[in-house]
Protein backbone atom coordinates (compact mmCIF):
# COMPACT_ATOMS: atom_id res chain seq x y z
CA UNK A 1 0.00 0.00 0.00
CA UNK A 2 1.08 3.42 -0.80
CA UNK A 3 2.00 6.19 2.08
CA UNK A 4 -1.21 8.84 1.72
CA UNK A 5 0.94 10.67 3.37
CA UNK A 6 3.85 10.71 0.73
CA UNK A 7 0.95 10.42 -2.11
CA UNK A 8 -2.08 12.05 -1.68
CA UNK A 9 -4.97 10.56 -3.96
CA UNK A 10 -5.33 12.24 -7.24
CA UNK A 11 -8.96 12.80 -6.85
CA UNK A 12 -10.71 15.41 -8.89
CA UNK A 13 -12.14 16.93 -6.06
CA UNK A 14 -14.42 19.65 -8.06
CA UNK A 15 -16.26 16.31 -9.73
CA UNK A 16 -20.19 16.58 -9.14
CA UNK A 17 -19.94 12.12 -8.76
CA UNK A 18 -16.88 13.06 -5.59
CA UNK A 19 -19.37 15.86 -4.41
CA UNK A 20 -22.31 13.63 -4.19
CA UNK A 21 -20.61 11.20 -2.09
CA UNK A 22 -18.14 13.75 -0.04
CA UNK A 23 -19.37 17.71 0.68
CA UNK A 24 -16.11 18.66 -0.71
CA UNK A 25 -16.68 21.87 -0.42
CA UNK A 26 -17.69 21.88 3.86
CA UNK A 27 -14.61 19.64 3.86
CA UNK A 28 -12.29 22.43 2.77
CA UNK A 29 -13.91 25.00 4.76
CA UNK A 30 -13.64 22.91 7.72
CA UNK A 31 -9.36 23.29 6.96
CA UNK A 32 -9.58 26.76 5.83
CA UNK A 33 -9.37 25.99 2.15
CA UNK A 34 -6.08 23.77 2.32
CA UNK A 35 -6.79 21.76 -0.63
CA UNK A 36 -3.51 19.55 0.09
CA UNK A 37 -4.66 19.03 3.60
CA UNK A 38 -7.65 17.77 2.24
CA UNK A 39 -6.34 15.22 0.42
CA UNK A 40 -3.90 14.15 3.04
CA UNK A 41 -6.54 13.42 5.10
CA UNK A 42 -8.27 11.66 2.41
CA UNK A 43 -5.57 9.97 1.72
CA UNK A 44 -5.73 8.42 5.46
CA UNK A 45 -9.29 7.80 5.70
CA UNK A 46 -8.92 5.48 2.50
CA UNK A 47 -5.82 3.77 3.73
CA UNK A 48 -7.40 2.91 7.04
CA UNK A 49 -11.67 2.05 5.98
CA UNK A 50 -10.81 -1.35 4.90
CA UNK A 51 -9.47 -1.81 8.41
CA UNK A 52 -12.12 -0.16 10.38
CA UNK A 53 -15.02 -2.06 8.19
CA UNK A 54 -13.72 -5.33 8.81
CA UNK A 55 -13.40 -4.15 12.52
CA UNK A 56 -17.37 -3.56 12.59
CA UNK A 57 -17.98 -6.49 10.17
CA UNK A 58 -15.79 -8.79 12.94
CA UNK A 59 -18.01 -7.07 16.14
CA UNK A 60 -20.85 -7.83 14.58
CA UNK A 61 -20.11 -11.24 13.67
CA UNK A 62 -19.16 -11.82 17.27
CA UNK A 63 -21.76 -10.37 18.67
CA UNK A 64 -19.89 -7.54 20.35
CA UNK A 65 -21.60 -4.59 21.45
CA UNK A 66 -18.73 -3.03 22.88
CA UNK A 67 -16.60 -3.80 20.17
CA UNK A 68 -19.05 -2.30 17.70
CA UNK A 69 -18.80 0.14 19.56
CA UNK A 70 -15.57 1.29 19.70
CA UNK A 71 -15.02 0.28 15.94
CA UNK A 72 -18.16 1.98 14.63
CA UNK A 73 -17.32 5.55 16.62
CA UNK A 74 -13.93 5.17 15.06
CA UNK A 75 -15.20 5.17 11.73
CA UNK A 76 -17.98 7.69 12.21
CA UNK A 77 -15.18 10.28 12.96
CA UNK A 78 -12.85 9.44 10.16
CA UNK A 79 -15.86 9.97 7.77
CA UNK A 80 -16.55 12.99 9.25
CA UNK A 81 -13.17 14.36 8.62
CA UNK A 82 -13.65 13.63 4.65
CA UNK A 83 -17.50 15.04 4.98
CA UNK A 84 -18.68 11.31 3.69
CA UNK A 85 -21.88 11.64 5.28
CA UNK A 86 -23.42 8.84 3.87
CA UNK A 87 -20.69 6.28 5.59
CA UNK A 88 -20.65 8.72 8.51
CA UNK A 89 -24.55 8.49 9.21
CA UNK A 90 -24.08 4.73 8.91
CA UNK A 91 -21.54 4.16 11.49
CA UNK A 92 -23.25 6.63 13.70
CA UNK A 93 -26.31 4.48 13.73
CA UNK A 94 -24.02 1.39 14.31
CA UNK A 95 -22.69 3.13 17.09
CA UNK A 96 -25.77 3.50 18.93
CA UNK A 97 -26.20 0.24 18.87
CA UNK A 98 -23.54 -1.15 19.87
CA UNK A 99 -23.73 1.61 22.87
CA UNK A 100 -27.59 0.35 23.28
CA UNK A 101 -26.11 -3.13 23.72
CA UNK A 102 -28.75 -4.41 21.66
CA UNK A 103 -27.50 -5.72 18.08
CA UNK A 104 -30.88 -6.25 16.17
CA UNK A 105 -30.02 -4.74 12.71
CA UNK A 106 -26.56 -4.46 12.97
CA UNK A 107 -25.74 -6.97 10.15
CA UNK A 108 -27.89 -4.92 8.27
CA UNK A 109 -26.34 -2.24 8.91
CA UNK A 110 -22.87 -3.00 8.79
CA UNK A 111 -23.82 -4.87 4.87
CA UNK A 112 -25.40 -1.04 4.39
CA UNK A 113 -22.42 0.74 5.40
CA UNK A 114 -19.63 -1.54 3.42
CA UNK A 115 -22.04 -0.66 0.69
CA UNK A 116 -21.69 2.90 1.28
CA UNK A 117 -17.63 2.49 1.48
CA UNK A 118 -17.95 0.78 -1.81
CA UNK A 119 -19.30 3.37 -3.29
CA UNK A 120 -17.45 5.98 -2.28
CA UNK A 121 -14.27 3.90 -3.37
CA UNK A 122 -15.55 3.22 -6.34
CA UNK A 123 -15.92 6.83 -7.52
CA UNK A 124 -13.05 7.98 -6.33
CA UNK A 125 -11.65 5.52 -8.30
CA UNK A 126 -13.03 6.40 -11.40
CA UNK A 127 -12.40 10.17 -10.93
CA UNK A 128 -9.04 10.75 -10.76
CA UNK A 129 -7.52 13.95 -11.65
Amino acid sequence: MQDPLETPPAVDLRSEVVNALLDVEQALQRLEGDEELFRLVLGVFLETLPELLDAVSGACAASNASALREAAHALKGAAAAVCAEAVRATAERLEELGRGGVLTGADALSTELREHADRLLATLARSRA
